[in-house]
């Protein structure tokens, strides 16, 4: 199970740890599933950074990930987010961006042993 969220939650101005605790619920229930859980983290909302071109994850996505021992896909969509012409708007990735973050996370994926 791949989980992506928390963007939208950032944007909304809603609390990291809060967000941490909802990850962490759907990151339980899909391990007590058995699924290979898969997080893939998402830019820390930061105007400054934003305007520099230079998103970075948020660091919940880290912690997550070293305490649940999840396979963690960072930095594809603070890089993505980060090149103007990679992003339809300001939030979002246009199809380049997409096709960006597929073979990134298709790479890394590989690389985790999870495709092959």
């Amino acid at each position: 199970m791949i989980v992506e969220l928390g963007g939208n939650d950032f944007l909304r101005r809603r609390p990291a740890a809060t967000v941490k605790r909802d990850l962490r619920q759907i990151i339980d229930m899909s391990l007590a599933s058995g699924a290979t859980t898969v997080l893939i983290s998402v830019p820390e909302l930061s105007v400054l950074r934003a305007t520099m071109g230079a998103l970075a994850d948020a660091p919940i996505y880290e912690e997550l990930a070293e305490e649940t021992g999840v396979v963690l896909v960072s930095d594809i969509f603070s890089d993505v987010l980060s090149d103007d012409d990679l992003k339809a708007d300001e939030i979002h990735p246009n199809s380049r961006g997409y096709e960006v973050f597929t073979a990134g996370l298709v790479a890394r994926l590989t690389v985790a042993g999870i495709l092959h």
